[in-house]
């Protein structure tokens, strides 16, 4: 799944459930603010790269409106 199609069934879950209840749960929520910049409110881009060496997956979000980088996340792999 590449980044352009995640980033773009996240949006059409998060409209789609908004759409049915008029009301966000908490998860929703949740992945509303995950999963969009916080000064325009565009959904964001994400992309991975894998450092194998240090056995880390490194998460970098960024808002293609707005041309800035939001955040930077690493995680281990198991």
């Amino acid at each position: 799944m590449t980044p352009k199609t995640l980033q773009h069934d996240i949006a059409s879950l998060i409209e789609t459930t908004i759409a049915e209840n008029d009301q966000l749960t908490s998860r929703e929520e949740f992945l509303r603010d995950e999963n969009s910049c916080c000064l325009c409110g565009e959904t964001l881009a994400f992309e991975y790269a894998p450092e194998r060496d240090l056995l880390i997956i490194k998460e970098d979000a960024s808002c293609k409106s707005c041309q800035i980088r939001l955040r930077s996340r690493s995680y281990r792999i198991h």
